[in-house]
């Protein structure tokens, strides 16, 4: 329940979280306290990642009931956990990712400055269904934008093109253990 009020509490304080870490509102200095290890190959989860952090599979099903992707997801529980997102990773393997929760829905932004890669961001309301997909490149790269917002209550991080290569759509749903 820790868990969930510090993500209540992140949630509705407004602050940004990003894919890669999260800048503090108040002067715009990202926080690198914590770093942790990047994964060495295409295993995920792996290093710190693997040691630490919960883990889920995460399902897009369409409304007719098929599967359109599956990835295994870490889950970052605490508040080191959900500054940092993604940033010591070089790369996600194409079944690999992050899910954040929050304890209720709200508009969400992520920002992509301190990314060595682009990723997809799915954002999901409070019964699972995809509201907005954004595919996001790596920081630099043609047609970057440093922030990406949607509304939702769960937001899925998986590589670039991950949502693309596997046709999913808004209205998609995403399935996961429903304990988390």
């Amino acid at each position: 329940m820790q868990r969930r009020r510090l993500l209540a509490l992140l949630s509705s304080g407004g602050a940004v979280t990003l894919a890669g870490c999260q800048v503090d509102p108040t002067n715009g200095e990202s926080d690198d306290a914590d770093q942790q290890t990047a994964p060495a190959d295409d295993e995920w989860p792996a290093g710190t990642f693997a040691a630490e952090y919960e883990q889920t599979t995460v399902t897009v099903v369409a409304d007719d009931g098929s599967v359109r992707g599956e990835l295994q997801a870490v889950i970052p529980t605490t508040e080191p956990e959900i500054e940092i997102g993604l940033a010591p990773a070089d790369s996600l393997p194409a079944d690999g990712g992050m899910l954040m929760i929050y304890d209720r829905p709200g508009t969400q932004s992520y920002e992509m400055q301190d990314m060595s890669f682009g990723v997809d961001l799915l954002f999901a309301d409070s019964s699972r269904e995809i509201t907005t997909i954004h595919s996001a490149p790596a920081p630099g790269e043609a047609g970057s934008q440093e922030t990406y917002t949607g509304d939702g209550q769960y937001v899925l991080i998986a590589s670039r093109e991950w949502a693309a290569d596997h046709s999913i759509r808004a209205g998609d749903q995403l399935t996961f253990n429903p304990e988390l």
